[in-house]
């Protein structure tokens, strides 16, 4: 039995009851929500999709879509009752708590119950399901049904790093553009007459001419952060690569790099100087927030979305009317040039070997119509464009009107496929510049999704020693040079070396 395995059953080993506690079904059969279409040749959105489904005679297939989601989900969901009568099925939602989901997922495959569609829930359990040959390949069934939206779905940046070496077996879940940025006090840089920095020379300048005018009287620090791990985002232009690249045949870590060293040194100036958070080991997002929004810090450093950013924006507009922020884009330029470090970007949904080949054409026949635009409208402003409204000349969403009756601003079939559908939502100009850089300049960690039977506890110690050394370099409670032979030699006992053969393989075969 793989170590995969038992790990895997460890979890497993609880009482149903606590699954039927964690869980709850949506079985009713009316209509309820809404969650729009793209527009038809009179530019609204279908209202009825009865004209478009075949079969009409023949009896609704029952699929069973399993997920978790913010609110309860019912069967009577008009979005749900939209895609019933469109694709002749009946969906029955099944909706667990996020904090219960893995458990009950372990508890459904434990007990070879599969639901006929879910969202993953840890990849330890996708790796086994895919090594015990119960998912279905997602690949085969794009040429057999002719599938138009699903393709370029996989084809979307770094969704590659998803598929197996015979294609995929999980659908990505692309949540949009998503990766750290640079919020900066753009009223500061007016004041003080000092040019947007391009260069991490230029930056470290202007930190400290921001420090030391300490415009609103508050002390003012450079940089902050909501956790320490966030420095190492900041740090990609020392190396030029996302944690692993593979080069000449042998994986390189960019943590044991020179480049990382150099990084290190450049941050450890900051905070010896207090141009970098003194508290970034023990700051979580509200206190980082709160900082650049009072006049305590000159930049923040964390998610720049359309949600983040208006959080933070109404912050400091509540603090200071004329304040203003600014996305720092490009990123100040390390000795590696423009680079900026992406999260991985996707979480995915797959489809049990133990589905049925009619329940099977059916979900793929679905999942393509919600991966184009028109599903997308549907799962964002609803049936009969029902959360769709004019907003200075622009079609936005009723987000207020959404949230209240699904609880989240994408309907649960949108969540379950989450193609972009968030990028959709942006209408801040700052952010959108910062999206389209993360598309000229984001780098992917290659072997994002990389597991084995050993790498999930090599990786568990080996992050654990790092974040270790991290706090300490950047502190200067170690000295880098000297102590740098120590951190090598305490990463490789963690198990690097073996991670690092085992990154190699991986990534050579791809």
């Amino acid at each position: 039995m793989s170590t995969m395995r038992k790990k895997l059953q460890a979890v497993a080993a609880f009482s149903l009851a606590a699954l039927l506690a964690l869980s709850c079904t949506g079985c009713g059969e009316g209509g309820a929500p809404r969650n729009g279409s793209s527009a038809s040749e009179d530019g609204k959105t279908p209202s009825s999709p009865a004209s478009q489904v075949s079969q009409k005679n023949e009896k609704p297939v029952e699929l069973e879509i399993m997920g978790f989601y913010d609110n309860n989900v019912s069967a009577d969901d008009e979005v749900i009752q939209f895609i019933n009568e469109k694709f002749n099925v009946k969906i029955n939602p099944t909706i667990v708590s996020t904090d219960g989901y893995a458990e009950a997922v372990q508890m459904r495959i434990a007990a070879d119950n599969y639901p006929d569609w879910l969202r993953n829930s840890e990849d330890l359990l996708y790796a086994q399901l895919l090594e015990d040959g119960k998912l279905v390949n997602v690949s085969e069934y794009i040429d057999k049904l002719g599938l138009k939206n699903l393709p370029s779905l996989l084809e979307t940046p770094n969704a590659e790093l998803l598929s197996e070496q015979d294609g995929f077996y999980r659908i990505p879940n692309y949540n949009g553009h998503l990766a750290n940025g640079y919020y900066i006090r753009k009223d500061w840089l007016d004041k003080l007459n000092l040019k947007v920095p391009t260069t991490m020379e230029e930056f470290r300048d202007v930190l400290q001419k921001m420090v030391e005018a300490d415009l609103d009287g508050k002390g003012t620090i450079g940089i902050t952060c909501d956790w320490v791990g966030s420095v190492e985002y900041m740090m990609i232009g020392f190396t030029g690569f996302n944690t692993w690249k593979l080069e000449n045949g042998e994986a390189v870590y960019s943590r044991t790099t020179d480049g990382f060293k150099e990084g290190l040194h450049y941050f450890n100036d900051l905070f010896e100087n207090n141009l970098l958070d003194p508290e970034l080991a023990i700051n979580d997002y509200e206190k980082a927030i709160e900082k650049v929004a009072t006049g305590r810090a000159a930049v923040l450093f964390r998610n720049i979305n359309e949600s983040w950013y208006g959080t933070v924006e109404t912050a400091l507009e509540a603090y200071d009317p004329n304040a203003e922020l600014y996305a720092l884009v490009p990123f100040p330029q390390g000795p590696e040039g423009d680079v900026l470090m992406l999260y991985p970007g996707y979480g995915y949904t797959y489809i049990p070997a133990a589905t049925t080949e009619d329940k099977r054409e059916k979900l793929f026949q679905i999942i393509d119509y919600l991966a184009g635009d028109e599903g997308k409208e549907l799962t964002l402003y609803g049936v009969d464009d029902t959360f769709k409204m004019e907003e200075n000349g622009e079609i936005v969403q009723n987000s207020d009107a959404a949230r209240e009756n699904w609880g989240s601003q994408i309907n649960f079939l949108g969540e379950m496929t989450s193609y972009g559908t968030l990028d959709l939502l942006t209408r801040n100009e700052q952010v959108i510049k910062f999206s389209e850089y993360q598309d000229q300049a984001g780098v992917a960690n290659p072997a994002a999704f990389m597991l084995t039977d050993d790498s999930v506890e090599l990786s568990t110690n080996i992050e654990e020693v790092f974040r270790k050394w991290l706090v300490s370099f950047l502190t200067g409670e170690k000295d880098i040079d000297e102590n740098w032979d120590v951190y090598l030699q305490e990463m490789n006992e963690a198990g690097l070396e073996q991670y690092r053969s085992e990154v190699t393989e991986y990534l050579s075969r791809r």
